[in-house]
């Protein structure tokens, strides 16, 4: 599988329900740019958040079962920092940050065992949360969730794959 496809394959995943619904979601948040001027900062920073979170860990998903090459990662993560729609949809300002942001929790990911991938996306969600603002009850119920259904997609795509 190509870069190119690699990453489609990656963002249909983020972009789909079923994340989103592991996570306490009744589904994907989506908002226009309209509707997200009268929305609370924090609440678009923190879905923001869990929108890195999960793609960061899709794409790890992808890397551990050698649909893509550990030396293709900085492509994909270029080619999800180039689309005009699609960095800002992450909540970053450049695509210069979305590149370091996403190289960053990709490579968090596939060095964390999957065991632990419930903790790094609960800890890497807070962080874009204000001081004094806790994680909603749900969430944290879903990263395990999220999390169990990462791994069994590792071991699944892995078998695709020999």
């Amino acid at each position: 599988m190509d870069a190119r496809e690699a990453a489609g394959r990656c963002l249909e995943w983020m972009l789909c329900d079923e994340p989103w619904k592991e996570l306490g979601f009744a589904r994907r948040p989506r908002h226009g740019v309209l509707a997200q001027l009268f929305r609370p900062r924090a609440r678009i920073e923190f879905e923001n958040g869990l929108k890195r979170e999960i793609l960061a860990s899709i794409t790890a998903v992808y890397v551990l079962s050698r649909h893509i090459d550990p030396d293709e990662v900085s492509e994909v993560v270029a080619l999800y920092a180039a689309h005009p729609l699609i960095f800002p949809m992450l909540g970053f300002a450049s695509q210069k940050a979305a590149r370091k942001g996403m190289q960053g929790a990709i490579d968090d990911y596939m060095e964390t065992p999957e065991g632990q991938w419930a903790a790094l996306i609960l800890g890497r969600s807070a962080q874009g949360l204000p001081a004094g603002h806790r994680l909603p009850g749900r969430v944290g119920a879903g990263a395990s969730r999220l999390s169990t259904r990462l791994a069994t997609a590792v071991r699944q795509l892995t078998r695709m794959a020999a």
